[in-house]
């Protein structure tokens, strides 16, 4: 199960490349097995070509290979040698790698901003006198690109002058050892760099990312903003900001205290998060009010993302807060309250005379006043006669309500993605994440016996006698295709028969979503299930069929690792 090759040599390393940025470097194996796999099919849904190996050695071989690649990566600090002379290039690679730094080496400046670009190496060590571009222009290039920073620069030659010291300094040089350097003294130069880039990564999150949240903050909004506008302005394309503000949050704060306020806050970024873009900006503005930048997103668009946000923020924040505090005492207080609702407004760059980033917020920010003005939990756009108070309720008979059309469905896809390693079926808090994000009773997962009977594998929510039960009543379905998300209606398993065990309050209804191996043969199965008779969404069948797919890849490699 799961391992992918995309041909020979340097593809194959080119894959490699491409999958290692989704670890986790403190993932479990099977973690990063999963998540290759998953990679590897979402690469070959974008026609990239890959087909899985035939062989279990190789699997289990490629699998140990990419997993001591990716380990190797994630603990090893990058260094980049430059010297026009190749004996000294090899002489500090050997030692480098030797104390475990990954090591990357340029013979002249140009290779060395390729390099720089490609492998962004935390510390640079450039020859001073080099044809070309010499070390005094290769580290003025290296501070002067903000991808590239923080990076650390050493100049290393056999010039004993101050005054080449001090100009190498001015052009933003960290430290300047002069040949012959012994290589003790260059390890330590080394880790006193490693431990600047260090602080300076920590001082730049900080910065630029709210605390409570992990969204970009106010500071980083505006240079964000800035640049969008100055972008929009110069490709002519379109950008619109959303606005949105809490609905009575300060009541929250008062009767149930800063901390479940908090925890609100925490749980909209999330929400955020998981339904924009990968190339949306979800930031806090302060206080209960944040804001969505939307690149390439005209009014019509925003206004309808708009709409589906305030849509799933009444049906879901306030229960998903309910959920993370259930263990609190305050948590019987809390289920007193229906819903938690958000007001937000709407604004495009080019419904502006003024274009600018401040002009485009102050926009949103007074269309989001409208919506409040209104009457709250409402979408209101800049200086538009469309009246849309109150607020259509499409709930959940819709099957789109939580996606407009395709590009919804696509935005799903790219939220999924960013989970990555973190959802695993041998981690238990799987099947929380899942029950919460389906706002389901009980959840669970199956795998396939022998004789083609399902086998309970984890549950959370009913006790395992009540999920064996279950899982028999079960009417299983697949959900294969992509286009099964908008046209397939999942089959829904009525539980009244069900049996409790010792007093609890049994699930009402159930859906369950076979799991596929690779090559498509049924080997497990998720399953959901409430207290109460709900719509099955595109939003839900989409998550189950996400999960389903990652179970099927992990039982696979589960059944490989037996079998080898």
């Amino acid at each position: 199960m799961g391992a992918f090759q995309l041909g020979a040599g340097s593809q194959k390393v080119s894959f490699i490349a491409e999958t290692a940025r989704f670890f986790d470097p403190v993932s479990s194996f099977s973690a990063i097995s999963v998540c290759l796999a998953v990679h590897a099919r979402r690469l070959c849904t974008h026609g990239l070509g890959v087909t899985p190996l035939p062989s279990p050695n190789d699997i289990t071989l490629t699998y140990t290979m990419l997993y001591g690649i990716v380990m190797g990566m994630a603990e090893k600090a990058c260094v980049l040698v430059v010297d026009d002379d190749p004996d000294m290039v090899r002489l500090l690679k050997y030692a480098l790698c030797k104390d475990g730094y990954q090591v990357a080496v340029a013979t002249n400046g140009q290779d060395a901003l390729r390099q720089a670009l490609e492998q962004h190496p935390q510390v640079v060590i450039t020859d001073l006198m080099m044809p070309g571009i010499d070390g005094t222009a290769l580290c003025r290039e290296l501070k002067n690109n903000p991808t590239l920073h923080p990076i650390y620069v050493i100049i290393l030659t056999a010039k004993d002058e101050r005054e080449s010291y001090v100009v190498n300094l001015e052009s933003g040089a960290d430290d300047y050892i002069v040949k012959p350097a012994a290589l003790h003294e260059l390890r330590a130069r080394i880790e006193v760099g490693l431990r600047w880039v260090r602080s300076q990564t920590q001082l730049q999150r900080l910065a630029t990312s709210d605390s409570l949240t992990s969204l970009p903050n106010r500071y980083m909004l505006d240079e964000v903003l800035a640049r969008e506008v100055a972008v929009a302005a110069r490709s002519g394309e379109p950008l619109s900001v959303i606005w949105l503000d809490l609905d009575h949050f300060k009541n929250i704060n008062d009767t149930f205290g800063h901390a479940v306020g908090d925890r609100v806050l925490q749980e909209l970024a999330d929400l955020l998060r998981a339904q924009v873009r990968a190339t949306d900006i979800p930031a806090r503005y302060g206080g209960e009010e944040f804001v969505i930048v939307l690149p390439g997103v005209d009014r019509t668009a925003a206004r309808n993302i708009a709409r589906r946000l305030r849509q799933v923020i009444a049906a879901s924040l306030w229960p998903s807060v309910t959920r993370a505090l259930a263990d609190t005492p305050t948590a019987a207080a809390l289920e007193e309250v229906s819903e938690l609702t958000a007001s937000l407004g709407v604004a495009s760059l080019d419904q502006l005379a003024e274009k600018t980033a401040q002009a485009l917020l102050q926009a949103a920010d007074a269309a989001a006043y409208q919506a409040k003005q209104a009457g709250r939990n409402r979408v209101r756009v800049y200086q538009s006669e469309e009246q849309d108070a109150p607020e259509p309720e499409r709930g959940w008979h819709d099957d789109n309500a939580f996606a407009t059309r395709e590009i919804e469905v696509t935005r799903l896809y790219e939220a999924i993605a960013r989970l990555g390693p973190a959802v695993s079926f041998q981690d238990a808090s799987t099947l929380t994440q899942m029950r919460t994000v389906l706002g389901a009773s009980a959840v669970g997962w199956v795998r396939w016996n022998e004789k083609g009977a399902p086998e309970l594998g984890g549950c959370l929510g009913v006790s395992t006698k009540t999920a064996a039960h279950l899982v028999r009543l079960l009417q299983w379905t697949s959900l294969v295709q992509a286009s099964e998300l908008m046209s397939h209606n999942l089959p829904i398993t009525a539980l009244s028969d069900l049996p409790a065990e010792g007093g609890e309050n049994p699930p009402a209804m159930a859906v369950g979503v076979l799991a596929h191996d690779s090559r498509g043969r049924t080997c497990g199965g998720i399953w959901a299930a409430w207290r109460r008779s709900i719509r099955i969404t595109v939003r839900h069948k989409f998550i189950l069929g996400y999960l389903a797919r990652i179970l099927g890849l992990e039982l696979e490699l589960e059944a490989v690792r037996n079998a080898t």
